[in-house]
């Protein structure tokens, strides 16, 4: 991998981190303990904290989510390997939206230890009013595409067949 390649994801998971801490903070501060009705019947902002992984389950296991974390991003370091923009968009871009959105709920998680900060876990905003769904953030939507992207392109690109 090039100095040119590795720069350019390192600003694209930076970017994506930016863009989840950025939101949850602007969300968080204006909001405080309220709900705002973006689109009526459609989509709301709620202020939560999730102490869980996803959908409130493992309440309180931060030791547990600082090693899946490690283990995670190691993970998705190692597989960044077979990476390459150009031809594996897909791949490469799944890895890098897990590696942001993964970065970016572990530093509500780090921070939320001190309660200095006031954060008492993950901040979760986004709520679809129309189904009934967990709440979530931007860190989240990153995780859950760049799962979508991974798999098609293991499922149909040539990175699943370098590995059977």
């Amino acid at each position: 991998m090039k100095l040119k390649e590795i720069l350019l994801y390192i600003g694209i998971v930076f970017g994506l981190i930016l863009v989840d801490q950025v939101s949850k903070f602007f969300v968080f501060k204006n909001l405080e303990l309220r709900s705002y009705e973006c689109i009526p019947g459609f989509i709301r902002f709620d202020v939560l904290y999730n102490k869980g992984a996803m959908f409130g389950i493992f309440q309180g296991k931060t030791v547990l989510f600082f090693i899946v974390t490690a283990i995670g991003l190691g993970v998705f370091g190692y597989m960044l390997k077979y990476g390459n923009m150009k031809e594996h968009p897909f791949y490469t871009m799944g890895l890098l939206f897990m590696i942001g959105g993964t970065i970016g709920n572990f530093i509500d998680r780090f921070l939320s230890l001190f309660p200095s900060t006031g954060l008492q876990g993950v901040r979760d905003f986004i709520t679809f009013d129309f189904f009934n769904f967990a709440s979530f953030n931007f860190a989240d939507m990153c995780m859950c595409c760049g799962i979508v992207m991974l798999a098609f392109d293991i499922i149909f690109g040539d990175i699943g067949k370098q590995w059977t």
